[in-house]
């Protein structure tokens, strides 16, 4: 009767635990606070050069190049229509700033306007519409490397997408955003003003895979 009742006992436990290992498996990411929509601008292939004109910043949606940038993290800014086609496949982009953290000793380039192109820049010298991109020219975030505090702010996103993993995941410095860390899936956006592991590992788990283009990467 004894040995029964063990038997019985130690079943009832593998399942209690198995049922736990599948709760943890398939519970739902914590819906994160702070997330905005925007509506979608389309997904037209439009050609390389061609002015981007979008309705957030970063871009979460809207025309875009053929070519898409892949997983990683990166020391340079790279182009808008590049990266909407990312979003498009599911990623998930994280930027950076680091001219906005605070007590930022770096210089900016704030008196300066930049209208946008694939592959170059135009200086302009009035405010644009707040719907043009942000890109700006690689060599204005040159000075950002030798930041300490930037370092610090790259190397704990970097700690971040351990837990996350790399799939479908594109860490980017940008200019001119208005907060240091800008987090954007197609139609998504959440602004951060630190790196908040949670809010950045539960929009990943929420929105990764989740783009209107489903492809084999």
């Amino acid at each position: 009767m004894n040995r029964l009742l063990k038997t019985i006992g130690f079943i009832l436990l593998l399942v209690v635990i198995s049922a736990g290992g599948i709760f943890i498996l398939t519970r739902k990411p914590k819906a994160v606070e702070g997330i905005e929509t925007f509506p979608s601008q389309g997904r037209n292939h439009v050609p390389a050069g061609t002015i981007g004109e979008y309705n957030s910043n970063p871009p979460t949606s809207g025309p875009h190049y053929t070519q898409w940038e892949k997983p990683g993290i990166y020391n340079k800014v790279l182009p808008d229509g590049n990266l909407i086609h990312s979003l498009e496949h599911g990623y998930v982009i994280i930027s950076y700033d680091c001219t906005k953290l605070s007590n930022s000793k770096l210089k900016t380039q704030s008196s300066k306007f930049w209208k946008v192109f694939a592959h170059e820049t135009e200086e302009i010298h009035e405010e644009p519409p707040a719907t043009d991109s942000a890109d700006v020219k690689p060599d204005n975030i040159s000075g950002w490397k030798d930041s300490p505090d930037c370092q610090k702010l790259v190397d704990q996103i970097k700690q971040v997408t351990k837990k996350t993993g790399m799939d479908r995941l594109i860490v980017v410095p940008r200019p001119n955003l208005d907060v240091p860390i800008a987090m954007t899936s197609w139609t998504k956006l959440l602004k951060l003003n630190d790196v908040n592991e949670d809010k950045i590992i539960n929009f990943v788990k929420e929105f990764r895979n989740k783009g209107p283009e489903k492809t084999m990467e």
